[in-house]
């Protein structure tokens, strides 16, 4: 495991544009007000030219609005935006079947050159549009390789000068996730502090600016924002807007149910589906939320392309003595039930 010293421009051009076209959160909340004043000027620096890009390429731009909504299924964002600069067209249809596969299918990727997208496809819940849409463009790959280049390519000049003013912020990820990795302490970390199990796969880190409220792993690559500081992971104590968003995730009744599914082993997420009789899709919306917010953990298997999802107890109890402590709950008679609770 090493540190990539460099930002990926492509990605970081990727992540502030899918986020503009679908409106999501720009950073954290826990985010410093110089930080975020930081990243609303580089976007506010951007939007001309990114509102000038979705007008002259709506088949991409609808595209990415498609496979990064709320419904779209888990695999999609590790195609999208793999690094479109290398001319490999055929990569964009194996991925796909492979990320269905392991999302929909019970099968492993070992077969994915026996099934046809089609036949893929046919077996999936996927919608009418996002069934459309995969196929379009598997056949019509270059042009849409061709258009995120372009964007690539307005984007990525305006982004670089703009983002070395979070050299700084850059810096201190590097040295703070280098020193885990010198100390052998980065798998531990991870699984504890992100609930990421990765242990057994080789991964490189690499810092992001315009996706620094999240820790994605693509391909082989940890892109860790720059929000996930020693600072950030030591503020122990919770805020009222974190307690109400983990008590909504909490209340969110099919939100419940996977939590209440996860409390004896982890599963992945067709088996959720099949469990709890709901399609993947909307196991993938919930099952990233729950995850956005600590309350699930990601494992990735060594032997199969599968992710498996674990309940994170350990948050969850957290969340519940936040509660407690806040509405003053604990007079002497709970006191005596949380005991009794404790030692059942």
């Amino acid at each position: 495991m090493q540190m990539i010293k460099e930002l990926n421009y492509n990605y970081e051009a990727y992540i502030m544009y899918s986020r503009y076209v679908c409106g999501d959160n720009r950073y954290a909340a826990r985010a410093k007000e110089s930080t975020k004043e930081k990243i609303d000027f580089v976007y506010d620096t951007c939007s001309q030219e990114m509102d000038q890009l979705m007008v002259e390429f709506p088949r991409i731009t609808d595209a990415i609005k498609v496979f990064e909504g709320e419904q779209s299924f888990t695999g999609f964002s590790a195609i999208f935006d793999v690094d479109f600069t290398k001319k490999d067209m055929s990569s964009f249809e194996r991925l796909t079947k492979e990320a269905l596969l392991s999302a929909y299918v019970d099968k492993e990727s070992d077969v994915v050159d026996d099934l046809s997208l089609v036949s893929i496809l046919e077996k999936t819940t996927l919608s009418h549009e996002q069934k459309w849409l995969v196929l379009l463009i598997s056949e019509n790959t270059e042009q849409y390789y061709d258009d995120l280049r372009e964007i690539y390519q307005r984007l990525v000049p305006l982004l670089t000068p703009l983002l070395s003013t979070f050299a700084n912020e850059v810096s201190i990820i590097h040295t703070e996730w280098q020193e885990r990795i010198d100390n052998k302490t980065i798998y531990k970390f991870l699984e504890e502090e992100v609930g990421l199990s990765y242990e057994g796969k080789e991964l490189n880190i690499q810092a992001s600016v315009m996706g620094m409220n999240a820790i994605a792993i693509r391909s082989d690559t940890a892109v860790v924002g720059i929000t996930f500081t020693k600072e950030f992971f030591q503020q122990s104590i919770m805020t009222i807007d974190e307690a109400c968003k983990n008590l909504k995730n909490i209340g969110d009744q099919s939100k419940f149910l996977i939590l209440k599914e996860l409390v004896e082993t982890q599963k992945y997420g067709k088996e959720l589906a099949d469990a709890l009789d709901l399609t993947p899709a909307t196991i993938s919306y919930h099952i990233q939320e729950l995850v956005s917010e600590g309350l699930v953990q990601v494992n990735a298997s060594t032997k199969s392309n599968r992710i498996y999802y674990e309940i994170r107890k350990d948050k969850l109890f957290s969340v519940l003595i936040f509660v407690v402590e806040t509405l003053e709950l604990l007079d002497e008679g709970n006191r005596e039930l949380l005991s009794k609770i404790i030692e059942s």
